[in-house]
C-alpha cells in the first residue's frame, strides 16, 4: 500500500503502523562563517528534528568530493563517519578525524602509532620534512585529539 507524502504529518507511528521504514530526504541551510552542529543545519523547524527517530546529516568536505557523514537519533550513537570519494562512489571509513587527513599528515600519524614516544627531531629525519612543517601536523593532530605529547615524546590516543 503507497503511503502518501501527507501521512508523515500523522507522526512517526505511521511507519510503525504499517510495518515500514520511512526515509525523508530533506535540504540542510546554507553554509556560514558560524560553525552549525548538524541537526541546527537542518532547513525549516525544529518540528522536523523533533519527530523522526535517526538523523543522518551529510556535510561537503570542502576541496575535496569526500563527504562527513553525522548520525544522530534516538535509538543511535550520536557519531561521524567519513566518506572517501574513490571515483565511481564512496569507501566508508570508520574514523572521520583520521579519514580527513593530509597525506603527510596521515604520515606522521602512523609513525606516531608505529613508534610510541617518537620525539619530533625524529619524525623530521623519519619523514624528510622541516621542522616547522613538522611542529605544524603535531599541532594540528594533538587539536584534532588524535596525539598527546608526552615528556618523552608523542603517542596516539
Amino acid at each position: 500500500m503507497p503511503i502518501q507524502f501527507s501521512s508523515i504529518a500523522h507522526g512517526p507511528d505511521t511507519g510503525a503502523e504499517e510495518q515500514i521504514a520511512m526515509l525523508v530526504v530533506h535540504h540542510t541551510k546554507k553554509k556560514t562563517e558560524v560553525s552549525q552542529s548538524p541537526l541546527e543545519q537542518i532547513l525549516g523547524s525544529t518540528g522536523i528534528t523533533a519527530t523522526v527517530e535517526t538523523i543522518l546529516v551529510m556535510e561537503n568536505v570542502i576541496g575535496k568530493k569526500d563527504r562527513k557523514l553525522h548520525v544522530t537519533g534516538k535509538d543511535v550513537e550520536q557519531n561521524e563517519f567519513y566518506l572517501a570519494w574513490n571515483g565511481a562512489g564512496y569507501d566508508f571509513c570508520e574514523d572521520a578525524e583520521v579519514a580527513g587527513l593530509g597525506s603527510v599528515q596521515l604520515e606522521v600519524y602512523e609513525l606516531i602509532k608505529q613508534y610510541p614516544r617518537c620525539s619530533q627531531g625524529k619524525l623530521v629525519k623519519m619523514i624528510g620534512k622541516d621542522q616547522g612543517q613538522i611542529s605544524k601536523i603535531l599541532y594540528a593532530l594533538q587539536d584534532k585529539d588524535l596525539i598527546m605529547k608526552l615528556e618523552q615524546g608523542y603517542v596516539a590516543k
